[in-house]
């Protein structure tokens, strides 16, 4: 497996910043597949239950978007050359990334507007959820592109920049400005 030094890690995220989320660990949410309010959600509506699972709605997205910066920020730094690119490694990386994304409308259902649970996702994510389900769609092609040709290094750059282009399109809509 690639290994990376945090100084390597920490010179990508600043480059990077399109991408960056914050590190939270990660539990489960309890939030079924294909379901848009979590299992708690029909037995019981007091104060802390809701928040439990606002909580949880929260940190499962977070999680799902930790994995996604995790695989992706190895393909950024070969794409810039800071470190050497890998076919084996890249073909790796890039295969989880459609994965990662797909999860984003799940993870994203549960509005969690006004529930005082801390999130860098803005009121807009579920003002405009076809909007966002949109740039989630368009992120969601480019990683599958990216997929694709992730062995074949003369198309590799092109595939990880039109990724980060997807994903930063999103954050300045839906997320948090934390420049």
């Amino acid at each position: 497996m690639l290994r990376i030094s945090p100084v390597i890690l920490l010179i990508a995220s600043v480059f990077l910043t399109a991408c960056d989320t914050p590190d939270t660990g990660g539990e489960a949410s309890a939030t079924a597949p294909g379901s848009t309010e979590p299992a708690a959600a029909a037995a019981t509506s007091n104060g802390a239950e809701l928040d439990e699972r606002m909580v949880d709605a929260v940190k499962s997205r977070k999680s799902v978007l930790t994995v996604l910066k995790d695989n992706f920020v190895p393909l950024a730094l070969m794409a810039m050359g800071r470190i050497d690119y890998d076919a084996e490694a890249a073909q790796t990386y890039a295969d989880r990334l459609p994965v990662m994304i797909g999860m984003m409308k799940e993870r994203f259902a549960t509005d969690t507007r006004g529930s005082g649970v801390e999130t860098e996702a803005l009121d807009a994510v579920w003002e405009d959820m076809a909007a966002f389900e949109g740039k989630v769609d368009d992120a969601l092609a480019a990683a599958e592109h990216l997929a694709a040709v992730a062995s074949d290094e003369t198309q590799f750059n092109d595939a990880v920049m039109e990724l980060r282009d997807r994903c930063g399109s999103c954050h300045d809509d839906f997320r948090v400005d934390n420049d």
